[in-house]
């Protein structure tokens, strides 16, 4: 029997807590009804409307029965309801935990059904492409970038290696070029009429598995993290955050073309309003 994992089943599969995993759910179901709400969830969940609020807002779990009867309702392919289960038993018996069996047969699923879609039997999805993924990730952060030598700097590849790169990503309907002068300017196509979204989104979710796993499994002593903590008005915020991915950008290219020795590595940066996600919760 051939399970068919929908575009839509994948965006489950790509939350990393139960309570995300439902909050995708219900979004998916409210834009497509116009009056479904959280009652009607509810309802079809065959929960409390009550019930379902306090989960979701962080502040308790449901039941093992009541998880497990949540997954037939669903009405998902039978490795989504298996992945909200397993998602959801081991938050509630060891959060963090990573060597949990119930974490364990999630990622496994996960990794089976998310990130290499069998009815997408493209070169780039079956294969680790670092160069091709730069260039996504370098669209979805300054959303059009023009395919010149600086570019060709950033992601560390000739000209002819950039065009191939670029010519692969056309033929998938995922960016379109636009003429610039004397060059070419590329960014993705238009939401709607990108019919491969979600590839894009596997292999970003490839990208952030690997650092992660590196966190986790690395030496210590190859792991550096530094956290600095501040005030500010809110309204700055996007200010802020422009410094800082222009600083990581800054310090990417700085070690310049990719050489024998060298080693990938990973710049993250994050701004988390910290009172506000406090206040939130509460």
């Amino acid at each position: 029997m051939t399970i068919v994992i929908t575009p839509k089943d994948r965006e489950l599969l790509a939350s990393r807590h139960y309570r995300e995993f439902l909050r995708t759910e219900l979004a998916e179901r409210c834009a497509k009804k116009k009056l479904y709400s959280m009652r009607a969830f509810a309802r079809d969940l065959e929960c409390s409307v009550s019930s379902l609020c306090t989960v979701l807002s962080g502040k308790t779990h449901f039941s093992k029965a009541t998880i497990h009867k949540m997954a037939a309702k669903l009405q998902k392919a039978e490795p989504v309801r298996e992945y909200f289960v397993n998602l959801a038993l081991a938050e509630m018996e060891a959060p963090g935990d990573t060597n949990n069996p119930h974490y364990v047969k999630a990622k496994e699923i996960r990794l089976q059904h998310l990130y290499v879609p069998a009815e997408v039997p493209h070169r780039m999805l079956n294969s680790w492409s670092l160069a091709p993924l730069a260039l996504t990730l370098l669209l979805e952060i300054e959303s059009e970038v023009r395919t010149d030598e600086a570019l060709q700097k950033r992601l560390g590849v000739s000209s002819e290696e950039l065009k191939k790169m670029i010519d692969e990503l056309e033929s998938i309907g995922w960016i379109q070029k636009t003429p610039d002068g004397p060059g070419t300017k590329i960014r993705f196509m238009e939401l709607g009429n990108r019919g491969n979204a979600y590839e894009i989104r596997a292999l970003h979710k490839k990208a952030l598995d690997r650092a992660q796993w590196c966190l986790e499994n690395m030496p210590f002593e190859q792991r550096y993290f530094y956290t600095a903590f501040f005030t500010m008005i809110p309204d700055n915020a996007r200010e802020v955050s422009d410094k800082l991915r222009k600083h990581a950008l800054t310090l990417a290219e700085e070690q310049g073309k990719p050489a024998p020795g060298h080693e990938v590595y990973a710049i993250g940066t994050y701004l988390v309003p910290l009172t506000q996600s406090v206040e939130a919760q509460t």
